[in-house]
């Protein structure tokens, strides 16, 4: 089948389209709400200067590392409760001296324990 005779004529036809549109006249005051749309985007911008975006982008990034280093900083630390460096005989010493006061019975085999180790 030979398509040349449909591409002429879709040829032919798309000229008349565009013909036609290209004689059509545009509605009446489109021209004039154009600029005055174009004008009133322009005079919107006009307080914010050309290229304010990564200002105020930076600005709230700061904002928020500053915030974050003043809530992590004031956090306080655990307080590490200082334990005295004391050699295992003087802490079997204390347990003896402890367990040499009215001892209950449930406790008498590790004073004897305690007595044992300490004489070594």
């Amino acid at each position: 089948m030979d398509r040349k005779p449909l591409d002429k004529e879709l040829d032919e036809w798309l000229d008349a389209a565009l013909a036609h549109w290209g004689r059509v006249e545009a509605r009446p005051g489109l021209e004039e709400r154009t600029v005055a749309c174009l004008q009133d985007r322009v005079s919107r911008r006009a307080w914010l200067p050309r290229g304010a975006r990564p200002l105020w982008v930076s600005a709230a990034a700061i904002t928020i590392v500053v915030f974050m280093v003043v809530i992590f900083a004031r956090q306080e630390k655990p307080a590490n409760p200082v334990v005295p460096q004391i050699s295992d005989h003087e802490l079997l010493l204390g347990v003896d001296r402890l367990l040499s006061k009215e001892v209950p019975a449930a406790f008498e085999p590790g004073l004897v324990l305690t007595r044992e180790i300490a004489r070594k």
